[in-house]
């Protein structure tokens, strides 16, 4: 009598579940894990906390289905599926801030417009002045800073102190993520790596004074190269193809594009 070896689940197809319905349990329903996928999907993906255990557990490898198998993935499969989800996590990250602003002068224009029409339907019933002709002084309106730039001083003031505020909570990542890779917590190396993002797409909002607006976007491309290069090395130090001091030179690169930003925005101050 044979035996018959079911095929390993994919882990293209769990991924995808995992990060685009992962909220509903559908990853967990696909490997056949369906108690825990129905309450993951009760609990709306434990509130967003189980989602991402869940999303991490199947980027670096250790998924598993109801039989105990492990998914059928590739090195470059598991690589683009990393680099996608940084950016997807990203990308949510960032739309609370965008919403709230977008709500925000939405109220604003709309107060403004109500305030107009309503000093419009008042009519004018206020006497007629008198004209006192007095000598008019001849002042020229000051020039206006350029919205496109940051060169007042409160400007080069605010980047300052928020460019400065996100490099040293990426640094900070950055360090804790070379005493993980020592103790090969590849979990925790890919949470400081979402939240590295984070700090980087803060950056991207500012505007860097006229001096270094060029350097100041030029090193956030390198950066996207050094992170792109880091989110590799990660995937390889899951599936165990580099040793631990390969993944801390790896970090270290990293951190030096980190310090090249802080750098310039030092010539700001």
């Amino acid at each position: 009598m044979s035996v018959v070896i079911p095929a390993p689940k994919s882990f293209l197809a769990a991924w995808a579940l995992g990060l685009f319905l992962g909220f509903f349990g559908a990853d967990r329903f696909y490997l056949g894990k369906y108690k825990s996928g129905a309450v993951k999907f009760l609990t709306a993906g434990g509130l967003g906390i189980w989602w991402l255990i869940d999303l991490i557990i199947i980027l670096v490898g250790k998924a598993k289905d109801k039989d105990g198998n492990l998914l059928d993935a590739s090195k470059g499969q598991r690589w683009a599926a990393i680099a996608v989800s940084v950016l997807f996590i990203a990308w949510l990250i960032s739309l609370p801030r965008d919403t709230a602003s977008s709500t925000e002068d939405s109220s604003y224009t709309q107060s403004s417009t109500t305030t107009e029409s309503s000093a419009s339907a008042v009519p004018d019933v206020s006497p007629t002045p008198v004209t006192v002709e007095s000598p008019t002084p001849d002042v020229s309106p000051s020039p206006e800073p350029s919205p496109t730039t940051n060169d007042t001083a409160a400007g080069k003031e605010a980047f300052s102190f928020y460019a400065h505020r996100e490099i040293s909570d990426m640094l900070k990542d950055i360090d804790d993520m070379k005493s993980r890779a020592k103790e090969r917590s590849s979990l925790r190396l890919m949470g400081n790596l979402i939240e590295i993002m984070w700090n980087k797409t803060q950056l991207e909002d500012l505007t860097p004074p006229t001096s270094i607006s060029k350097k100041w976007f030029a090193s956030l491309e390198k950066l996207d190269v050094q992170r792109d290069a880091l989110s590799e090395k990660i995937s390889a130090f899951v599936s165990e193809e580099i040793t631990s001091s390969q993944m801390q030179k790896a970090i270290s690169t990293f951190r030096a594009a980190v310090l090249n930003l802080e750098n310039l925005a030092d010539k700001v101050r």
